[in-house]
């Protein structure tokens, strides 16, 4: 994420979506921002005071968020069908380590991708 002024705040709590496509981030500055991975910007906002935890429901579409008074506020997250490379990498990666997916006899760019260097 290369935008350094985004979460000019202390940043609370990061969590990535089951699929992998997706991160949501609470900071101090009253936002819960969920972030495009391949876009690596903030698609949606959430207004919210005191935040501090934030997860993703084990099977997408719903984000709990949780408050330092004890609050939980549930929010609408993106659903998307992920993408046929999307697939293949996490599939690929449910049974091969990263030290396992380097030593592959395969091109280097399809390496990184295996390996979350690129997306």
């Amino acid at each position: 994420m290369d935008d350094s002024d985004v979460h000019i705040s202390s940043l609370r709590s990061v969590c990535f979506s089951p699929e992998g496509l997706y991160l949501a981030t609470v900071a101090d500055d009253r936002l819960l921002r969920i972030w495009a991975l391949e876009l690596k910007t903030p698609i949606a906002f959430a207004p919210m005071t005191n935040g501090l935890c934030c997860t993703f429901f084990p099977h997408g579409g719903v984000i709990a968020t949780g408050t330092r008074d004890g609050h939980v506020q549930f929010w609408t997250a993106p659903r998307v069908l992920s993408s046929l490379k999307h697939l293949c990498r996490k599939a690929l990666r449910s049974f091969l380590t990263t030290y396992q997916v380097l030593a592959l006899p395969i091109p280097k760019k399809m390496k990184e991708f295996l390996t979350y260097r690129t997306f």
